[in-house]
C-alpha cells in the first residue's frame, strides 16, 4: 500500500467517525436529553445523564472544528504542486 493510498483510507475512516458521531450526536442524544416544553424536566434529564451531555457538547465541538480547520486547508492553502505551500501553517480555533 501507498503511502497516499494509507493517507486516504485514514481520510475515509475519520469522515465516516465523523459521520456516526454526528448521527449519534444530533439525532440519539438530543431526544433522550431535551424535553420540549417542559424546562424542568429536560434539567433534570441533564443532571441524570451528565457524562452523556458533555460528552456530546465535546463531539459536537471537536466536530465542528475538524469540519472547519479541514474546510480552511482544502480551500485556503490548496498548493498548485506537490511541493509544501506557504500556507501549510497550524491552525488554531
Amino acid at each position: 500500500m501507498s503511502s497516499l493510498s494509507g493517507k486516504a483510507r485514514l481520510a475515509g475512516l475519520l469522515y465516516l467517525a465523523v459521520t456516526v458521531v454526528g448521527v449519534f450526536s444530533l439525532l440519539y442524544i438530543p431526544g433522550l436529553i431535551y424535553v420540549p416544553g417542559d424546562a424542568a424536566a429536560t434539567a433534570h434529564n441533564i443532571a441524570s445523564h451528565e457524562a452523556l451531555f458533555r460528552t456530546n457538547i465535546s463531539w459536537r465541538s471537536g466536530v465542528r472544528r475538524w469540519k472547519s480547520s479541514s474546510y480552511s486547508r482544502s480551500t485556503v492553502c490548496s498548493p498548485s504542486s506537490t511541493e509544501v505551500s506557504p500556507c501549510s501553517c497550524s491552525f488554531s480555533a
